[in-house]
């Protein structure tokens, strides 16, 4: 919980105006189909541990629901879904009518500013990415499936630089459940091609299939990239970590995205 401590300390000086000087946070338990309007459907999905600004809970004919905030969008939970401080739970009962409607204001304006923060983080990230010639906005690995032993990977990038990328060629290590290498054909590394062209400011994606011959690979590491663009000039990228951006960032683009 310490986005939770360090939000209310960057915010309250912020909101500390009314009869109600504080927001109250709750933790999604589970990966949770919620809704975005009360009486529709379950059409937004969050995932286990998404730390989310409560304000309000609901009585409602269909069950009861908490009314919450994530990144700047109204939704609304089952509460045995949301893991939340008891006290603040009991709060909602006695509060009047003024203190009610300024939790609910003071958390519409808390997203808000998380979520423009968050953003703004997001841009700055791809920009910081320029002299790196590469932005990894996300990545992963899974089992390839249930009827041969074999663990994929699939992989999304974005080309900050002014020249277009002509080929991309990432170097995967694979670890097994107690953390030695696996290998797969004899080669502790594996190096997958991706096909461009990738222009300036554009995004590509890409599926491995079978990069490891096996399944028993539980975690995984980008070790390198190289790049080739179609100038023919080449760009190493030996600490991908530097270049991968965070997985709260990466979902505030996607929001960012789907709403364009």
């Amino acid at each position: 919980m310490k986005r939770t401590l360090l939000t209310l300390i960057v915010l309250l000086p912020l909101l500390a105006f009314g009869q109600v000087k504080y927001l109250i946070f709750g933790v999604v338990d589970g990966n949770v189909p919620v809704k975005s309007v009360i009486d529709g459907n379950h059409d937004v999905n969050l995932d286990d541990e998404t730390l989310v600004i409560v304000s309000s809970f609901i009585k409602y004919k269909y069950g009861d629901v908490f009314e919450v905030y994530y990144k700047n969008r109204k939704l609304y939970i089952n509460p045995d879904f949301l893991k939340i401080n008891k006290e603040d739970q009991k709060a909602f009962d006695t509060w009047d009518a003024s203190e009610l409607d300024s939790i609910k204001s003071k958390a519409s304006y808390a997203a808000d500013v998380i979520y423009r923060n968050d953003l703004k983080k997001a841009f700055a990230f791809l920009d910081n990415t320029k002299t790196k010639g590469l932005a990894v906005l996300n990545w992963s690995y899974y089992d390839e499936s249930e009827y041969t032993s074999g663990t994929s990977a699939k992989i999304e990038v974005y080309n900050p630089a002014k020249k277009t990328i002509k080929y991309i060629w990432f170097s995967f290590v694979g670890y097994n459940a107690v953390g030695d290498v696996v290998s797969s054909k004899g080669q502790t590394i594996r190096t997958m091609k991706a096909v461009g062209p990738i222009k300036e400011k554009e995004t590509g994606s890409y599926e491995f299939s079978y990069v490891w011959f096996s399944d028993l690979v539980q975690t995984a590491k980008l070790k390198a990239i190289k790049i080739q663009y179609m100038d023919g000039t080449f760009k190493l990228v030996p600490i991908p970590s530097s270049i991968i951006l965070p997985k709260n960032l990466y979902n505030i683009l996607n929001d960012e995205v789907d709403e364009d």
